[in-house]
């Protein structure tokens, strides 16, 4: 294992982060994630210079300005304190060294167009969603909603720790259950909604949502039949003039729709959907040859679990156009389309960014029954409102 220390000290965080991180990062044929640091005050050119593989930067590479050098170091070191309590906190455990390398590698890849301008303004913004503990009461898994009226479904909520090269620390997970059978089968059979990662940062005093992704669960659980053939049912619900919503699945819609809820009911008003996360693509198809060789080898030394592998490779392999439209259009569609169901969303800018002010979203300016039945259920089961035709 190679010798460093954890210690968030600035020493530790320079020293790692120029040696361990800035060596592999510069050298684009052997990493995964393609960027270049360029330090352009002159003490910081000399002092990080041998750390570059090379003086010249081609110009396809994609590069990260550092104009305050010990701005950016004292950045990094307090966002690399925040992330171990972060794991701790999630994980329960203390802190390990293969965590630390991935956490300084991974973190760039969370940089929009936005954030390349200005990479110190970016390290704060990861502070303070590192730091925000709007949701930390859905750490544990907790009912928000009863669809008693139309379903017999409940909808969980928990609060989960995303993985380090995902595009928010934070992800909101819906967990949907057959209301009679939920003591029995809490945490093991249940539909799982799109999840929803997101950081929340703070600007000119006003908390704001960077919503990352929506994202369909990738893990195989056991799914109750039930609950999932009802949500299939009333998803479409959503859709009034399909069109609108081509290529997106309605289920998506609907966890976005619960997320703005919860965003409301916390006091934060806007929502910010980021237009493309710079180095992401690229990321994912180097990944493919990671993949590759990784599945190369399992299969000739483990002939007997083939298929095994070639599930893992169908699910992960040659997904990067898929997961790139996932992050940045059906988002950016999601958003903008949200306000002809929603006449309490103002959508602010539309340039590099969707920025979305939820401020006067309530239910009386929601122009669909099912979106406001939903809406006004969340943490409110004794709201009563129009009944819906109940589905059997």
């Amino acid at each position: 294992m190679e010798n460093y220390s954890l210690n968030p000290t600035l020493k530790n965080v320079v020293t790692f982060f120029a040696s361990n991180i800035m060596t592999a990062l510069g050298d684009g044929d052997n990493t995964d994630v393609d960027v270049r640091f360029e330090f352009t005050e002159e003490k910081a050119k000399k002092m990080f210079a041998k750390f570059n593989k090379s003086d010249e930067i081609p110009e396809d590479k994609n590069v990260i300005k550092v104009r305050d050098h010990v701005k950016f170091f004292n950045l990094l070191r307090a966002l690399y304190e925040c992330e171990i309590d972060y794991y701790e906190r999630f994980q329960c455990q203390p802190y390990e060294p293969f965590r630390m390398k991935s956490f300084f590698k991974d973190l760039w890849l969370r940089a929009t167009n936005l954030d390349f301008e200005n990479i110190e303004e970016f390290l704060e913004k990861q502070i303070d969603m590192y730091k925000d503990k709007t949701f930390e009461k859905y750490d544990e898994e907790k009912k928000i909603c009863s669809l008693d009226e139309i379903a017999d479904l409940v909808i969980n909520v928990r609060n989960r720790d995303a993985n380090t090269w995902d595009e928010s620390p934070y992800e909101l997970c819906f967990r949907v259950y057959d209301d009679y059978y939920i003591g029995s089968n809490f945490g093991k059979i249940f539909y799982e909604l799109p999840k929803i990662r997101y950081g929340i940062y703070e600007h000119d005093g006003e908390k704001i949502c960077r919503l990352g992704s929506i994202q369909n669960n990738s893990i195989d659980y056991e799914t109750d039949e039930y609950a999932k053939k009802k949500i299939n049912r009333l998803k479409y619900k959503l859709v009034d003039n399909r069109e609108d919503f081509e290529g997106i699945e309605p289920k998506k819609v609907l966890s976005f729709m619960i997320f703005l809820k919860l965003l409301k009911e916390n006091g934060i008003n806007k929502v910010e959907i980021p237009a493309v996360y710079i180095l992401d693509y690229n990321y994912h198809l180097k990944m493919n040859k990671v993949i590759d060789e990784k599945l190369k080898s399992c299969v000739t030394t483990r002939r007997g679990q083939v298929k095994d592998y070639d599930d893992f490779y169908n699910t992960y392999y040659l997904k990067e156009d898929i997961i790139s439209k996932s992050k940045s259009e059906d988002l950016y569609r999601i958003g903008l389309k949200s306000k002809d169901y929603l006449d309490g969303i103002d959508v602010l800018d539309i340039d590099n960014r969707v920025l979305l002010d939820i401020s006067k979203l309530n239910e009386k300016n929601i122009n669909n029954d099912f979106i406001r039945y939903i809406y006004t259920k969340i943490n409110d089961d004794d709201t009563k409102i129009k009944r819906i035709k109940k589905i059997r």
